[in-house]
């Protein structure tokens, strides 16, 4: 699997600062790690 982002959400967060990391969540998951993850 793999991370998407949309070239306008990626190009917002850019014009803001710089990015440092990228994180994803798993909204209708448990909080704590996959094993994907």
């Amino acid at each position: 699997m793999y991370f998407r982002i949309s070239p306008e959400d990626y190009l917002n967060a850019r014009n803001r600062g710089d990015i440092v990391a990228l994180v994803h969540s798993h909204p209708d998951g448990k909080p704590c790690l996959s094993s994907a993850d």
